[in-house]
């Protein structure tokens, strides 16, 4: 038997290796879990546990495990199983039922193909694309992510359960979360469905909509295109990818640099000061001179302060000099 060392280094070259590449990018993230991460889809395209130790064998079934989890035919599926081919059927089981497929049929790399195409279709057809994106990351939590927002677009989960309705829901949902004048606040709604509610909760007072208006599609799509147009717009592109990620945290994040740029708690409230203060936040963090700090500061400006603070005095020499720029220049 081959000492650690020497497995190791094959094991590597068969991991990264061109001929393998999407699985590769699997293994290369944790090598060692190779055998934990490939044992459960073995039987399926025919390896047992002797034949995964052997690299022969194994390229061979790595080959054949991208074919079934990278062809064009399937690729969104397919970036799901690359992430972790040992959870296969687990991510695939929930939706079984649904597309017409039992345990034993998954276990079928016939099926399981016919399968995978099906729930492509399903989730990453041009009409449903954004929420696609979601079904992809994990197709076990679809009815979880779709359960809290069924009500507002008009589906139980009787329903949700009906490929036929389904598709009728993601394609309102999709209308309603990545329409063109929404389509930023769409992506965070994609991101995870069923939070829509709680995200936009606490920033509904502040732009006129209630709990009640939350569940009305038609107010809905009003507020998020004023919270668009408050978090998006050009002048203040960077910090709206940040409120884009998670608008409920928007007055927890802004309010610690809100001293710093001269705002309040109740200015910050005030949608007319709010876009003030960003522009002038947006000033600060992603100017040219610091636009790689300034990528930092947009995940989370809460931060700004700790960030800032190592290039203080660089920015300080830098305001002085602009001072003293100033105070030479010529009166009106």
């Amino acid at each position: 038997m081959l000492d650690y060392e020497d497995s190791k280094k094959r094991l590597e070259k068969l991991t990264v290796s061109d001929s393998i590449h999407p699985t590769g990018q699997l293994l290369a993230l944790n090598a060692s879990k190779l055998l934990d991460c490939l044992r459960p889809v073995g039987p399926m395209l025919g390896l047992n546990d002797r034949k995964l130790l052997d690299p022969c064998h194994t390229t061979k079934f790595l080959k054949k495990l991208e074919k079934l989890t990278t062809s064009n035919s399937i690729h969104p599926t397919g970036q799901l199983l690359a992430l972790n081919a040992a959870k296969l059927l687990d991510c695939l089981r929930p939706v079984g039922p649904m597309l017409g497929l039992n345990d034993r049929k998954l276990l079928d790399p016939c099926h399981t193909t016919k399968f995978l195409k099906k729930l492509e279709k399903l989730t990453t057809s041009n009409s449903i694309h954004p929420t696609g994106q979601l079904l992809a990351l994990n197709a076990a939590k679809l009815l979880d992510c779709l359960r809290p927002v069924g009500p507002m677009l008009g589906l139980n989960d009787r329903k949700l359960l009906d490929p036929c309705h389904t598709t009728k829901f993601l394609k309102k949902l999709e209308k309603l979360t990545t329409s063109n004048s929404i389509h930023p606040t769409g992506q965070l709604l994609a991101l995870n469905a069923a939070k829509l509610l709680d995200c936009l909760r606490p920033v509904g007072p502040m732009l006129g909509l209630n709990d009640r208006k939350l569940l009305d599609p038609c107010h809905t799509t009003k507020f998020l295109k004023k919270l668009e147009k408050l978090t998006t717009s050009n002048s203040i592109h960077p910090t709206g990818q940040l409120l884009a990620l998670n608008a409920a945290k928007l007055l927890d994040c802004l309010r610690p640099v809100g001293p710093m740029l001269g705002l309040n708690d109740r200015k910050l409230l005030d949608p007319c000061h709010t876009t003030k203060f960003l522009k002038k936040l947006e000033k600060l963090t992603t100017s040219n001179s610091i636009h790689p700090t300034g990528q930092l500061l947009a995940l989370n400006a809460a931060k700004l302060l700790d960030c800032l603070r190592p290039v203080g005095p660089m920015l300080g020499q830098l305001l002085a000099l602009n001072a003293r720029q100033t105070s030479r220049s010529p009166g009106p």
